[in-house]
């Protein structure tokens, strides 16, 4: 996947964007990364503005295809948290993540 968002740090990873208020909509295919280990299990979570409006556990082999509605919030901030054991490397990925503004 082209364009994905994806943590190197282990256990837990984030990253905020500052869309000013002009964007209304956010697309991805929600999963764990191919670096992660076998048994790897991450949440991944979408916050709008301190909001939670997506929330996920995935497994290895586990992906979701999404689209969520946004209003108009100042900041994005994508999510992701290792919940397998310390032995694992899980890698939660927003892959081929878009935004979709009006101005």
């Amino acid at each position: 996947y082209p364009n994905s968002v994806y943590g190197l740090f282990d256990p837990s990873q984030n990253a905020e964007y500052n869309l000013d208020h002009r964007c209304i909509g956010f697309r991805s295919t929600f999963g764990l990364s191919d670096d992660s280990t076998t048994s790897a299990q991450a949440q991944l979570d979408v916050l709008s503005d301190g909001t939670n409006i997506y929330t996920h556990v995935f497994d290895v082999g586990q992906s979701e295809q999404k689209t969520l509605a946004l209003a108009s919030p100042l900041k994005l901030r994508l999510e992701s948290q290792r919940t397998s054991g310390v032995d694992t490397e899980a890698f939660g990925a927003f892959a081929t993540a878009q935004v979709l503004c009006t101005q």
